[in-house]
C-alpha cells in the first residue's frame, strides 16, 4: 500500500499535488473559520503553491510551498 501511493504521489501532476497536499493541511485542521485556502496560480506565484487563510477578514495568511522529492531522495 505504502509503495502504491508513493508511486501515484510521484506520477500525479504538479499542480494536482499541489491542490492535494493544500487540501491534505486542510483536513488536519489547518485552515481559517470559513475553511478559506487557495492554490495559487500555475505560474508568477513567488514560488508560492497555496494560502491558507487563519481568520475571517484574511489578515492572518499561512504560504505554502510544496516540495515534491523522487522516491530515492536520502535526507
Amino acid at each position: 500500500m505504502k509503495d502504491q501511493s508513493l508511486a501515484k504521489l510521484t506520477e500525479m501532476n504538479p499542480y494536482a499535488f499541489e491542490g492535494l497536499m493544500v487540501e491534505l493541511l486542510n483536513r488536519m485542521g489547518y485552515k481559517g473559520p470559513n475553511d478559506q485556502s487557495i492554490v495559487t496560480q500555475k505560474s508568477n506565484d513567488n514560488g508560492i503553491d497555496g494560502v491558507i487563510y487563519q481568520d475571517a477578514l484574511g489578515l492572518q495568511k499561512v504560504y505554502l510551498q510544496v516540495k515534491r522529492y523522487a522516491p530515492n531522495t536520502s535526507w
